[in-house]
């Protein structure tokens, strides 16, 4: 459970790409990476959009690389009058913590990719209302839907084995599917 919000399957979502990632003959850092690219394009097409701000936020970091998300533009709506205090410190805030959340993936990537010999990748979204866009499925979206970086892992983990097989020697490949997006 997290912030109140019950997340449901993201478990299972793992589990199947992993079983996917595994039965490839061989695993390539290059076809993950691809792999985690194509499912955050697909889930970025899918994010609620109101202000962009949530799709903004989106990145993918894999080693001490950050793909993408790296100087996320956050918006700001103003009124005819011109940017008040309040949206502006709402930007910092949006900027501060996706920093704060880069800098955190990046750190757990590279540890788990030195202690456990794996290639890692990320895929999340920072803003700090995230989480309740994607797990409230009661609300009603006029763009995009609940469920959109679930959504795209289940519909793209066919094409896991065919994207991450390939040449690689070393370490075995694996995603970590963070449940906080």
């Amino acid at each position: 459970m997290m912030g109140g919000i019950r997340v449901l399957g993201m478990d299972r979502v793992a589990s199947r790409l992993n079983a996917e990632i595994r039965m490839a003959p061989k695993r390539t850092k290059k076809g993950l990476i691809r792999f985690a690219l194509l499912v955050f394009r697909n889930s970025s097409q899918m994010v609620p959009v109101e202000y962009g701000n949530l799709r903004a936020s989106g990145f993918v970091t894999w080693g001490s690389a950050i793909g993408i998300g790296k100087t996320p533009t956050f918006k700001i709506i103003g009124t005819k009058e011109g940017v008040s205090d309040t949206k502006r410190a709402s930007i910092e805030k949006l900027t501060s913590d996706h920093q704060a959340v880069l800098m955190q993936e990046t750190a757990i990537v590279n540890g788990v990719n030195s202690s456990k010999n794996l290639v890692t990748v990320t895929i999340g979204y920072s803003a700090f209302y995230a989480i309740y866009v994607h797990e409230r499925m009661e609300l009603f979206h006029k763009v995009g839907r609940a469920k959109f970086l679930q959504t795209a892992l289940m519909d793209n983990i066919p094409y896991a084995r065919t994207m991450v097989g390939g040449e690689f020697t070393g370490a075995e490949g694996r995603m970590i599917v963070d449940k906080g997006l």
